[in-house]
């Protein structure tokens, strides 16, 4: 099976390839897996600004989002980061964040492991690229995308985000 999304990168069954799109684009998912599917319209049905930052359950572990008030920093400051079991699939319902995307390619050399969070620091990747994602935009990170997010487009600005969590095993069956 191929699809293209929104960035015109090629999505193989079995290869994944970043994601990146806007809620408010002409497109109905229907080519996405359905944990994905599931999860773009979870983000699409909320109203974020009422809910109070923390974890909400979708599909039980398997699928859940996450709700944080945070502040972009410098990219000097944030550490690049991978995740082994969990899909992310990053929301911005207000506010701007640049993000930092690099393939992992080859062994990743890890500097610091929170395997109970699924969170992997990593040490700077090669080829990182960087995407300015403002409100209504989506980014979906898998298994095999480094990124550092929460840099600061212009100076430091407080925002709401949203990370929903996908078990990788989702997508891949």
């Amino acid at each position: 099976m191929h699809a293209f999304n929104s960035c015109n990168r090629l999505q193989v069954m079995g290869c994944e390839a970043m994601i990146y799109s806007s809620i408010f684009a002409q497109d109905n998912y229907a080519k996405y897996p359905e944990a994905i599917q599931r999860a773009l319209s979870y983000i699409a049905g909320k109203n974020f600004a009422s809910m109070a930052p923390g974890e909400y359950p979708i599909v039980g572990d398997q699928i859940f989002a996450k709700v944080f008030d945070i502040t972009s920093k410098p990219v000097s400051e944030i550490k690049p980061e991978i995740h082994r079991k969990y899909i992310d699939l990053q929301f911005w319902p207000c506010g701007e964040e640049k993000v930092g995307i690099a393939p992992a390619i080859g062994t990743v050399g890890g500097i610091e492991s929170h395997e109970d969070s699924d969170l992997y620091y990593c040490k700077e990747p090669e080829n990182e690229s960087f995407i300015n994602a403002r409100e209504g935009d989506f980014l979906i990170l898998f298994t095999n995308d480094i990124h550092r997010p929460g840099i600061a487009m212009r100076s430091p600005i407080s925002y709401r985000k949203v990370v929903v969590k996908i078990l990788q095993s989702l997508v891949s069956e």
